[in-house]
């Protein structure tokens, strides 16, 4: 509920906020094209989820939470989040590139005269597709999370970013479960910003960030302190 009461505290401006999230990465994707929008983005992403965190921050310590915080993770931690979203787009390509390596053996020989071999091969096909299909989303649902939850932690500890990354994906073992329990009920929000025609996203990314800081908060409550940029 973390992040609920934290949007309805200033809907208007987290609407603003979300809305200027939407529009620059739309013109990221526009401006790179289809090649390189799936590298540019993940990294313009973290440093507006970056943004968004600090004004989560600045409204638990009982701030005001200002639009011009959006563009808080471009004049604090510029490189730190930065590299957290280039970090995820090569673990990301890694996974594209091992996912293709096997992509080859699924194909079964149909050209055999027993019918029976044929459906036999073609039912294990199936099966070794739908197996590393699900390893395919596991793995990339844990470094997408990672990837949210590593500027939180850059935010809240002013930690380095490989160090955010792999503190976030060493959280996320720990406390499975309770990342289990979110991943689902954040399914479950985005099911309805699908039949809200996508118009809930503007209450879906707030709720989103001030969920995020709040589990980190919780997931993290022992980590070292250093000074944090205002």
């Amino acid at each position: 509920m973390a992040g609920w009461h934290m949007f309805t505290a200033q809907p208007a401006t987290w609407i603003m906020m979300t809305l200027g999230t939407i529009i620059i990465l739309a013109l990221v994707s526009l401006t790179f094209g289809p090649a390189w929008a799936p590298v540019a983005a993940p990294v313009i992403f973290t440093l507006l989820l970056g943004g968004m965190l600090y004004a989560a921050r600045d409204y638990h310590i009982g701030g005001e939470t200002r639009f011009v915080r959006l563009f808080a993770g471009f004049q604090n931690r510029l490189g730190s989040f930065s590299l957290v979203g280039v970090i995820f787009c090569s673990l990301q390509l890694l996974v594209l590139l091992l996912f293709s390596a096997i992509d080859g053996d699924w194909a079964p020989s149909i050209l055999g005269p027993n019918f029976s071999m044929i459906v036999n091969a073609l039912l294990q096909s199936i099966a070794a597709l739908i197996t590393t299909l699900g390893v395919l989303f596991l793995t990339w649902a844990f470094m997408a999370i990672t990837l949210i939850i590593s500027p939180a932690l850059i935010v809240k500890d002013n930690a380095p970013p490989l160090e955010a990354f792999l503190a976030a994906a060493r959280g996320i073992i720990v406390n499975f479960r309770v990342i289990l329990l979110l991943v689902v009920v954040l399914y479950a929000l985005a099911g309805i910003v699908l039949i809200t025609l996508g118009f809930g996203i503007f209450i879906y990314l707030p709720v989103l960030v001030g969920t995020l800081h709040a589990a980190c908060e919780d997931m993290f409550p022992n980590s070292p302190k250093t000074a944090e940029p205002a």
